[in-house]
């Protein structure tokens, strides 16, 4: 199976110079002065691994470095590998999202959707929680802190009816622990569907390990441009040769 993007060190997480606490060696009088290897760096009380800001802001630097060209190249090359799969074919309903400017747009697969008769609901903030909503291109949409929602002109569609929700991102690491923008909206919200959790992205964004805690929920796979990524959670139905099959082409 093809791994999913680049892996991203944050800048600013290695240790440097001033950082670190070199420990001298002590010779007894008298004996020989061996040839010593220079002795490893020990970390100061100080010293901290990046936690979640640092890697939000890292990452999100990232993203914004790509290119107009690069975002279109890579949302494209992600419809390619996701629609002949069967989590894809046999979704009904589809949550995606409006994205941010630096963020991966997901409207090309919300078109093949509504080609393909899915319906294509969108998240709505009601107080702390997620309500997702059916949108058709030219209908009524409000905007809360810069981001795009539906109305509520349509009834929300429930969460156990969900098949397949695209989840924005700014991080996802190898254990499937997804990095948002820090409003917890889709930590509170998953728990509640038993749909696929997709988390959709630039390869840029897929790194190794991230900071996470009790309450960050994993997801079962991440698309990018660089192919699907599969988790390996129990949620997870596609097959590995539909999948081989897509990254082969």
């Amino acid at each position: 199976m093809r791994s999913g993007g680049h892996h991203l060190e944050p800048l600013g997480s290695r240790a440097t110079l001033s950082a670190v606490r070199w420990v001298p060696f002590h010779f007894f009088p008298g004996s020989p002065r061996l040839e010593q290897p220079s002795p490893p760096p020990v970390a100061t009380p100080n010293d901290a691994q990046p936690g979640k800001a640092d890697w939000r802001r890292d990452l999100r630097s990232a993203r914004q470095a790509l290119s107009a060209s690069q975002r279109q190249q890579q949302s494209k090359t992600a419809c390619d590998h996701i629609t002949p799969l069967p989590d894809w074919r046999d979704a009904r309903i589809i949550a995606s999202y409006f994205a941010l400017p630096e963020e991966f747009d997901p409207n090309g697969l919300d078109e093949i959707a509504r080609e393909q008769g899915k319906t294509v609901v969108y998240p709505r903030i009601v107080g702390n929680q997620l309500h997702f909503h059916p949108w058709l291109p030219g209908e009524p949409l409000e905007q809360v802190a810069g981001v795009k929602q539906p109305s509520n002109i349509h009834a929300a569609v429930m969460a156990n009816q969900l098949d397949l929700v695209l989840v924005p991102l700014v991080g996802v690491d190898s254990e499937g622990y997804r990095l948002g923008m820090g409003g917890g909206y889709y930590d509170q919200f998953l728990p509640s569907t038993h749909a696929v959790r997709l988390g959709v992205g630039f390869s840029c964004q897929r790194v190794d390990k991230l900071p996470h805690e009790s309450h960050d929920q994993r997801l079962d796979g991440f698309l990018s441009g660089d192919g699907l990524e599969r988790f390996g959670l129990e949620t997870w139905a596609a097959s590995t040769d539909a999948f081989a099959k897509v990254t082969e082409q």
